[in-house]
């Protein structure tokens, strides 16, 4: 069993899966699988072809949903087939630092037995790379309400 599964939703954005694919593969934490749901995009082989690139590479599982679903129910999708202690979710158009997986597993095996969920925080970047804005915030105890918020 993998200490992390990491479950993605994706449509219609293959050139974002493969730049977040890569960012996965430079993770410094390496005890992790990924699910791919692809929620019926309409080029299918686009996607294949960067997932048969990625097989090999660390484990990976590619789902197509039999009609357009959604981005929670593929998420959900993906949820329910994860077979490890943790579980990343992270949308197609993200890119994550390679350091992201060691830190948060980290938090995890140095927390206490209550803690339920770790986050980060978030730049959004443009096409050229550069920030154009942040998300910074910090939740602490009780984190249902915040979460769920619009």
């Amino acid at each position: 069993m993998k200490k992390v599964t990491v479950v993605i939703p994706t449509f219609n954005r293959p050139e974002y899966l493969e730049r977040l694919l890569n960012s996965i593969n430079q993770q410094t934490f390496k005890d992790f699988e990924v699910i791919v749901v692809d929620d019926k995009s309409d080029n299918q082989v686009g996607n294949e072809q960067i997932i048969s690139h990625y097989q090999n590479k660390f484990p990976l599982r590619y789902l197509v949903n039999e009609k357009r679903s959604g981005a929670p129910y593929s998420r959900n999708r993906g949820i329910n087939l994860a077979d490890s202690e943790l579980i990343a979710l992270v949308d197609d158009d993200d890119q994550w630092l390679p350091l992201k997986l060691e830190k948060q597993v980290q938090c995890f095996q140095e927390g206490r037995d209550i803690l339920g969920l770790v986050y980060t925080w978030t730049d959004v970047v443009n096409n050229e790379g550069v920030k154009i804005a942040e998300n910074y915030s910090s939740i602490e105890g009780e984190a249902k309400s915040a979460i769920l918020q619009d």
